[in-house]
Parts: structure tokens; sequence; C-alpha cells
């Protein structure tokens, strides 16, 4: 798994943007892994990877991602 990048979230959460499995894996503030409520399964490619790229936060706690296969996608943390 390559790890391409961290955000953290309002409420001091951590998500990690990867280029395997799922895409995005999340934390709480004591990095306890927990599930994702998103799913990205339509942005995966032919092995079922969802490949993040890059992403950002804007200012109203949006979390922005692009996706390998797919457009850019905002999430609703």
């Amino acid at each position: 798994m390559n790890v391409w990048g961290f955000i953290e979230l309002a409420d001091s959460s951590i998500v990690a943007l990867t280029t395997r499995g799922e895409g995005l894996y999340f934390f709480d503030k004591n990095f306890n892994q927990f599930p994702s409520k998103f799913n990205l399964a339509p942005f995966a490619n032919a092995k079922s990877r969802v490949n993040i790229r890059c992403g950002l936060k804007d200012r109203d706690n949006h979390v922005w991602i692009g996706c390998e296969k797919g457009p850019l996608v905002k999430l609703f943390p």
C-alpha cells in the first residue's frame, strides 16, 4: 500500500489517502482505525482497488479526493 497523504478533519480524526484497497482509511486522534462511512467502490479499478492520487480539505471541512479511475469526489465527513 502506498500512502499519498493525510488529512486532519475537524474532529481531529485523520484520513490516510492510499493506492490500494479501499483508498481511504480513517483513524481517530489516538490512531485507532475505524470503518469508513463512504462507499468508493464505483471508483475502483479492475483489481477492485481504489487508487487515491490526491486530496485536500476545504474551509468548510469537506474532503476532496482525486481517484485514478474517476472524477474528483467531494466527501462530507
